[in-house]
């Protein structure tokens, strides 16, 4: 029950970290644009507090999930020099794409601090089921993985994603790096169980996570961000197309046991 609890709380944070910062993205654009704010909210919900400063109204919410910003002109023709209605496009669309750009930012900069201070696990295999497929093809424990169909990887959670995605029963190519030699091996996925289509190849990786210097952590997670934006975009489309099922989506714990 008290665990229920704490992953609702802590995702309600999550979440409401990620709207604020994408809001503020807007607002401080728009504000160094020239572009009129009209509220600026923290939190949603009824109001708690108010305050005016440089002609914005800041609000604090009684609800503390994310905020909002409200532009002078957003959804009302106001002929005024400093109306959003009234800027250039690209004046707008630059106050627009900001939102999802300080996320990304907020994103890089969070996954350094987190490479260098707490770490992450990367791919290497800890166990090889007998009989799997990953047996079949060679693997063995102590092997790093460090590429899974030509793609390069650097952290458990990237080999997972790659190797699970194949649910179209064909061979996965794995390159894995065993007492400074690289090889290739090739492995057929399975289900699993009758429910999950998710594919596995049998192996775990070690979950102990490895911690890096500053500029490692830097091209680290510059790297993981745009592996992880091409794999969200590849989902949502296949979502779409039918290509990918909600059902092969799961979360991090599967990061571990392939």
């Amino acid at each position: 029950m008290f665990q229920t609890i704490w992953s609702i709380l802590v995702a309600i944070l999550v979440i409401g970290v990620i709207v604020m910062v994408h809001e503020l993205g807007h607002f401080l654009t728009a504000r160094r644009l020239g572009i009129r704010v009209r509220e600026f909210g923290i939190g949603m919900g009824p109001k708690l507090k108010k305050w005016e400063r440089g002609g914005v109204i800041y609000s604090l919410r009684l609800f503390p999930v994310g905020g909002f910003v409200n532009f002078y002109g957003e959804d009302e023709d106001i002929d005024d020099p400093e109306a959003f209605n009234r800027q250039k496009p690209w004046k707008r669309f630059l106050t627009i794409f900001a939102g999802p750009a300080a996320n990304i930012l907020f994103a890089f900069v969070v996954t350094i601090c987190l490479l260098m201070a707490v770490g992450e696990a990367v791919p290497r295999i800890r166990t090889v089921a007998p009989g799997s497929a990953a047996m079949a093809a060679g693997v063995e424990p102590g092997d790093q993985v460090t590429g899974v169909n030509g793609q390069r990887v650097n952290f458990a959670a990237e080999a997972y994603m790659l190797i699970t995605e194949n649910n179209k029963n064909e061979t996965v190519t794995l390159e894995v790096r065993r007492g400074g030699e690289t090889k290739t091996y090739d492995a057929l996925p399975y289900a699993w169980d009758d429910e999950q289509q998710n594919r596995v190849i049998g192996v775990t990786f070690d979950p102990a996570p490895q911690t890096f210097g500053f500029f490692q952590s830097i091209a680290l997670s510059f790297s993981w961000i745009v592996f992880v934006i091409k794999e969200m975009l590849a989902v949502i489309g296949g979502l779409f197309t039918g290509a990918q099922s909600t059902q092969a989506l799961v979360g991090p714990v599967g990061t571990i046991s392939l």
